[in-house]
């Protein structure tokens, strides 16, 4: 079997550990909710960002022709 890449995220945190970056675990939790919750964000704006692209096309439906008045 191969070995199983770990994601580059997580490869920063261990890093950060061995280097003295992160002291403690409870910094490491605290960093780890931070990017779930900057994920969580990107997600939700992408998703949004979906529903937007999904409602434009009906804001294009060919207006009524204005009538323009006739000069008396």
């Amino acid at each position: 079997m191969g070995v199983r890449k770990v994601p580059k995220n997580l490869s920063r945190l261990f890093e950060a550990m061995v280097e003295g970056r992160i002291h403690r675990s409870q910094e490491l939790i605290e960093s780890c909710k931070q990017s779930v919750a900057h994920t969580r964000q990107l997600l939700r704006e992408l998703e949004e960002s979906q529903e937007r692209r999904v409602a434009a096309p009906s804001s294009r439906l060919p207006k009524p022709a204005v009538q323009r008045r006739t000069k008396p």
